[in-house]
């Protein structure tokens, strides 16, 4: 498969006239509880050859900020962003710029640039949009996909469970360059409950035995109150925390510095 996926990015980058800084891995084999149905959901960055696309303020009719493909068989799923376009979400520390450049599972990198790119990345993310991200995508996930429901999608458990331990994690550590994406090592890592934790585990490896990813069970009880009960007690911890955290962080002292150290890294990536 990997063969194939480096000739598909051989393909992209003569089609449109690219160069891929990075290509990895976010989806489940990334997060530890990867079935023989999953996927592979490729990410990544890449900037245009022909530096006019970047030389006005409004983008050019040509200009592609986002590339996307899916394979006839719909096993590989790429979604690759331009690097402008990956500063301005860098800005609002947008989560999935911070999961891709800590990806595990790696397909092909310009290692050199992404060196570069990744010490800008860690040094300005903050953790509250991250934590907030998680938080949120656990609340949506619960209330439309098990709150009162009598069968649920096994995935839709570990993907709230991903949620919440990695939100956890964030609260309870200050460096997000630490952040493990591989739930079960994330659910041992993270001070939990033992019977919160067990209830976890016994999730993760049922959606690794699942045949495939549309694997439907009955709904576990004692797990849905341990989802409900965990997401309130993360909002509240991330509230008791929040001043000092953004302290940390000083983020409206950077702003300006910021701004400027992206762009001389943007020129140098395409330079």
């Amino acid at each position: 498969m990997e063969k194939t996926i480096q000739e598909l990015i051989r393909k992209m980058e003569e089609q449109y006239n690219i160069t891929v800084l990075l290509c990895c891995e976010s989806g489940s084999r990334e997060w530890g509880f990867d079935n023989p149905d999953s996927d592979y959901d490729i990410r990544g960055f890449f900037y245009h050859n022909d530096k006019s696309m970047y030389m006005t303020a409004l983008d050019s009719p040509d200009y592609l900020g986002q590339i996307d493909y899916m394979s006839k068989d719909r096993i590989i799923d790429f979604s690759l962003w331009d690097i402008k376009k990956m500063f301005k979400l860098l800005a609002k520390s947008n989560p999935s710029v911070l999961e891709w450049a800590l990806s595990t599972i790696v397909y092909y990198e310009k290692v050199t640039e992404m060196e570069m790119l990744r010490k800008v990345i860690l040094k300005y993310t903050c953790r509250v949009p991250l934590i907030y991200h998680y938080l949120n995508m656990s609340r949506n996930n619960y209330n439309r996909f098990i709150k009162n429901q009598m069968r649920v999608k096994i995935k839709k458990y570990a993907y709230i469970i991903r949620a919440q331990v990695s939100a956890l994690w964030l609260i309870q550590n200050s460096q997000v360059g630490q952040l493990m994406k591989n739930v079960p090592d994330l659910i041992n890592k993270v001070k939990l409950p033992e019977k919160t934790r067990k209830l976890f585990e016994k999730v993760v490896e049922l959606k690794k035995k699942q045949k495939s990813e549309l694997g439907i069970i009955n709904s576990i009880s004692d797990l849905d109150q341990v989802l409900s009960d965990l997401q309130g007690d993360l909002f509240s911890q991330i509230e008791k925390k929040r001043n000092q955290i953004i302290k940390d962080y000083e983020i409206d002292k950077k702003t300006q510095n910021k701004i400027k150290f992206f762009n001389k890294t943007f020129f140098d990536l395409i330079n």
